[in-house]
């Protein structure tokens, strides 16, 4: 990460406002790209559990299979 970005507040918020005037243009699949290009795959467990809700996150680790598989 860029020191210098990180040490001057101001240029962060400059930052975020450039980006979300940015983000806002692009269409959802070009936005679902940007995101899934951005990620690595170090990245997608911390974001799937900031932003996926439990049942997605049940799924992905295969909680639900498990379930299911234990009714039987």
């Amino acid at each position: 990460m860029n020191t210098a970005w990180m040490e001057d507040p101001e240029l962060i918020q400059r930052a975020r406002i450039v980006l979300v005037l940015f983000l806002s243009k692009k269409s959802r699949g070009e936005l679902v790209e940007l995101i899934m290009n951005w990620l690595d795959d170090s990245d997608i467990y911390r974001f799937c559990n900031r932003y996926l809700e439990k049942a997605d996150l049940d799924y992905i680790e295969g909680a639900k299979v498990r379930r299911l598989n234990n009714a039987r």
